[in-house]
């Protein structure tokens, strides 16, 4: 509605008739943003209604105001979002407790959001590459933020797989020394992704090297989960190996994004 009111008075010359204007279609406008944003909203309680409300706030401004486009910075909000997915995730079988999982679907979806949002800058920039300049940010690596933001959105992808097979294995005892590994093993690869962007962010190539050689490691410990599962039977093997793979996939990922 602010945006809409001050467009009113850049191309409106009498005062009057731009104050009555600005009311009117201002007002109509941020009604028709609120109906909108609130329809997807309306079942979420508390701190993700909060979230998602200021989200869409910076979204709105971003993509009206391209000076303030900055697609790293989107980068490093996914980041964030996923590696609390999976963090929850592995305090869900931690503790064997299923509230971690809570919302794991609408985080989801707010991360498919934003990596829409770094497409959307991503194209922006890349039809006006003086964006990019005025900001002091090259090109290349804002063609990446794009590659990059697909790559996180599959890692937040494999949080759903772990998501939808934990059940098994927080109800099943037979597999607590599987779901320890799968904990232990699983919290080296989220620091590790996590390490990984802020390795491309900072372009530290020192550092990459790092990530990758302890990405393959975190591979070969993974493949050990999944053979440790043919022992189990049940729901219990089916879901481990599972999430075994889902792990050594985000893994995989996340040397993919230290080698960029």
């Amino acid at each position: 509605g602010c945006f809409t009111a001050n467009y009113l008075h850049t191309v409106i010359p009498d005062p009057t008739v731009v104050l009555i204007l600005s009311m009117i279609v201002g007002g109509l406008t941020a009604a028709l943003f609120g109906f909108i944003i609130g329809l997807p909203t309306l079942r979420l309680k508390g701190d993700y209604l909060a979230i998602v409300t200021l989200a869409f706030g910076e979204i709105i401004k971003d993509l009206i105001n391209q000076d303030e486009l900055r697609p790293i910075k989107s980068v490093e909000r996914m980041k964030i979002l996923v590696r609390n997915m999976l963090s929850d995730v592995l305090n869900a079988l931690d503790k064997k407790d299923p509230k971690y999982l809570a919302d794991m679907d609408n985080r989801d979806r707010e991360g498919d959001r934003l990596n829409w949002l770094i497409a959307r800058q991503v194209n922006i920039h890349q039809k006006d590459i003086m964006i990019s300049r005025r900001q002091g940010a090259d090109i290349v690596t804002i063609t990446r933020c794009g590659t990059i933001s697909k790559t996180i959105e599959r890692i937040g992808d494999h949080a759903i797989v772990l998501t939808n097979n934990l059940r098994s294995l927080i109800d099943d005892d037979s597999t607590n020394l599987v779901d320890e590994e799968i904990v232990t093993t699983g919290r080296d690869v989220v620091t590790l992704f996590s390490d990984s962007v802020a390795t491309w962010v900072a372009k530290d190539m020192d550092a990459a090297n790092d990530c990758l050689y302890r990405g393959e490691k975190l591979v070969r410990e993974s493949m050990s989960i999944s053979r440790m599962s043919e022992n189990l039977s049940g729901k219990g093997a089916l879901a481990a190996r599972i999430i075994s793979e889902s792990v050594k996939r985000i893994a995989e990922y996340s040397m993919d994004i230290s080698e960029m």
